[in-house]
């Protein structure tokens, strides 16, 4: 026998628009009055048509579900014959959920008062008392029960709120009888039914004959309800109180342990990082009713999980007015919003501090189109985001597919060279951790032929990752080596493609470089300042223009240190970059034909989204424009300066980095200064800090108005729902 739930209608359903497995939705309704309404509603029934026999179920014309829908005639006892009918069809297999099982009266014209009344059917005290000598009649009432049918095992894996577990169910009819309104003296259709359900249920449940507390116990709690429609007919179901969720094993993190292989990815998460929790209403007024509905049921409950509480708000349609709130614990979470709640009340609106983000109304969509840009080398670390490694088997599944694909040229797995043991920060005694020793595993990183698929590798990783969690690019724009992620980003390039070629690309370099020695030096000061003090060094070049102040200077180590020479007696301030040859310079002008040929022969095509290239700070749609530009990367300068206000003239008003921290973003502040509407995002802290810049990234993108699901950063072992206040859409 299948065990049926009975789940909230806030779900996700089969046969709404977008869902392709209509047929398994069944719409059964249980009540002539809700029929001729709901059907009159949708256009169904034209004139006043009351057959109610022959007009299909209200709900499938305005949610298109496609599967069989019907209503059943049964008066008083028509909602429970309704969910014995559903209740069948789940259990045969023909449909996997039952949708509006139930049914709604209203009585819009005197016609059943007046038809009762003079059957002298209705209580002149008021007041019913069934089963009682003094009954004297029902009352009529108005009002609605509808629910959503799914089997039990299917709603807890969709982490579906279940509000009851129905056990058993049991129909039957009276037959011959006094009359319309009166059972028969022996009762057989009621015990019937009552049997029925408590053999389809295998309950021992117990009558009671006055109001005593329902305590629990070790055992579920278990009740039973009947309904008693005219003519005898008779329905009793048994229900049971929802099961607890089964909680999946901890997770293991490969930071912890070492490995490059990865967590469980449909455990519960355990100590599982830091959680979006998003509230949102119709405007603030209701937003801060919605948060004190929220406070309430938290100061009421008992150890709510962070887990379950992120899923639960993060299921609902985003409004309006909107507060987003990072925390890693339930206490800190309440803590956080009751001061948000009055940093709102005194107009205190954008970044609130300390990971709480809040708008009046998401920006339109012409002010929130969002930019990705991808650093180049020079940002490569040991362990470089090894936070989303560690939580998203996403990030970790793309690792290990692209990882692959690099091991051919490389002979070597990248995985394990950056998230192996010799990557795992170390602690002290006290427990603190200390960053690793860049040392041999930093030199490792930083050469050219594994610095570029590796990039590539984490980059389109952390893409991967940000389109599961709703975000995606409406622009791409890259830094250096990290134009080929954003060309990946941007559909230019499969990201299997992508890292195939930046395996040959840091292959042809290292060999273009070789006996070259070479480096590079960042220059605080504007490009004229730069080429003045350049001027009479031999074997320096101009090589990335970043933004009005700084300038890097690829050449020789000679060369580059007379610079910096030159640079100390100006009172410029300079830093040697972490590369491993003198990139964007003529030094690398060899490797050009080698790419020239190699370009011809991949698959390039044109980008889904605008693409900016960073060698001619451009626009690029045509894919053999892409080829042409490509060949000469290596040696060409990066017009990352012009490159970002190309972007910002494309639309670009989000600019959010894709990994490295957040010094491509200094740049887009300063190349984009005065303008007020730039917002700038990091997704990766400067070091990995459990993930906590991920989610602040998608905190704030949220009240932006991106589509962000922050279901997307829950275990699967913790996502189910619970009951808390809905947020007010709003008169509109």
């Amino acid at each position: 026998m299948t065990d049926i739930a009975i789940i909230g209608t806030g779900c996700r359903l089969p046969g709404a628009p977008g869902v392709t497995d209509a047929p398994d939705v069944t719409d059964v309704t249980g009540h002539w009055n809700l029929l001729l309404c709901g059907a009159r509603q949708c256009g169904a029934v034209p004139g006043e048509r009351r057959n109610h026999e022959t007009v299909h179920a209200p709900g499938d014309r305005p949610f298109h579900l496609g599967g069989p829908g019907f209503a059943v005639g049964a008066a008083c006892c028509g909602s429970l014959v309704a969910l014995d009918r559903a209740m069948a069809r789940l259990r045969r297999g023909t449909c996997r959920i039952a949708l509006v099982v139930g049914g709604v009266h209203l009585d819009l014209t005197p016609d059943g008062l007046a038809g009762f009344s003079g059957l002298r059917a209705l209580s002149r005290s008021g007041v019913c008392r069934p089963f009682d000598a003094e009954a004297d009649g029902f009352v009529l009432g108005q009002g609605a029960g509808v629910v959503v049918l799914r089997p039990l095992a299917d709603a807890l894996a969709a982490g579906d709120r279940v509000h009851a577990e129905i056990k058993g169910i049991g129909s039957a009819d009276d037959g011959a009888s006094p009359g319309p309104l009166v059972p028969t003296a022996e009762g057989r259709g009621r015990l019937r039914a009552v049997r029925r359900a408590y053999e389809d249920a295998a309950a021992g449940l117990r009558f009671s004959d006055t109001a005593r507390p329902f305590p629990g116990g070790g055992a579920p709690r278990r009740a039973a309800s009947g309904s008693f429609g005219s003519g005898g007919a008779t329905d009793h179901v048994v229900l049971e109180e929802r099961p607890e969720p089964v909680r999946a094993r901890p997770r293991h993190r490969a930071a912890d342990t070492g490995s490059a292989g990865g967590a469980e990815s449909t455990g519960s998460t355990g100590d599982a990082g830091p959680q979006l929790l998003f509230l949102s209403a119709g405007d603030p007024e209701q937003l801060d009713q919605h948060i004190g509905e929220v406070l309430d049921v938290l100061d009421a409950a008992d150890r709510t999980p962070l887990a379950a509480l992120a899923h639960t708000l993060g299921s609902r349609p985003p409004l309006p007015a909107r507060l987003a709130i990072v925390a890693t614990g339930t206490e800190a979470f309440v803590e956080r919003l009751r001061h948000a709640r009055e940093q709102l009340l005194a107009g205190a609106r954008g970044d609130l501090g300390d990971g709480a983000f809040a708008a009046d109304a998401p920006l339109p969509a012409a002010r929130r189109r969002t930019a990705f840009l991808f650093p180049g080398q020079g940002s490569q670390q040991p362990g470089m985001m090894r936070d989303l490694y560690a939580r998203f088997p996403a990030y970790r599944s793309a690792v290990c597919v692209l990882s692959a694909v690099a091991r051919s040229g490389l002979g070597f797995d990248l995985a394990d060279l950056l998230y192996g043991e010799a990557s795992v920060p170390r602690a002290d005694l006290a427990g603190r951790a200390f960053p690793v020793d860049n040392g041999e595993l930093g030199r490792r990183l930083a050469a050219t032929e594994v610095c570029q698929p590796l990039l590539g590798t984490v980059q389109i990783a952390a893409t991967r990752v940000l389109a599961d969690c709703g975000v995606t690019p409406g622009l791409a724009l890259g830094h250096s080596a990290g134009e080929f992620a954003a060309a990946a980003a941007a559909g230019a390039l499969t990201p299997v493609d992508a890292v195939r070629l930046l395996v040959h690309r840091g292959a042809a370099l290292r060999r273009a470089g070789t006996g070259l020695r070479g480096g590079m030096l960042a220059v605080q000061t504007d490009k004229e300042t730069c080429r003045r003090l350049a001027d009479g060094i031999d074997d320096v070049w101009l090589a990335c223009f970043n933004q009005p102040r700084q300038i890097v200077v690829s050449g020789t180590p000679e060369g580059l240190a007379a610079l910096r020479e030159a640079c100390a007696g100006a009172g410029i301030v300079t830093a040697a970059l972490d590369v491993s040859n003198a990139f964007h310079s003529p030094r690398l002008a060899r490797a050009e034909e080698v790419m020239r040929a190699d370009l011809a022969t991949r698959r390039i095509g044109a980008p889904a989204v605008p693409f900016v290239s960073s060698v001619n700070a451009e626009v690029c749609a045509d894919p053999e424009q892409l080829r042409a530009l490509w060949a000469r990367h290596a040696s060409a300068p990066v017009r990352f300066d012009e490159a970002v206000r190309t972007a910002y003239d494309q639309g670009a008003r989000v600019f959010l980095q894709v990994g490295g921290g957040s010094a491509l973003l200094t740049s887009v502040r300063r190349n984009l200064a005065g303008r007020g509407d730039v917002q700038v995002v990091p997704v990766t802290g400067e070091v990995p800090d459990d993930g906590r810049t991920f989610v602040l990234a998608l905190a704030r993108l949220a009240v932006l108005g991106a589509p962000v699901d922050p279901r997307a950063l829950i275990a699967e072992g913790d996502r189910r729902l619970l009951d808390l206040g809905r947020g007010r859409a709003g008169d509109g």
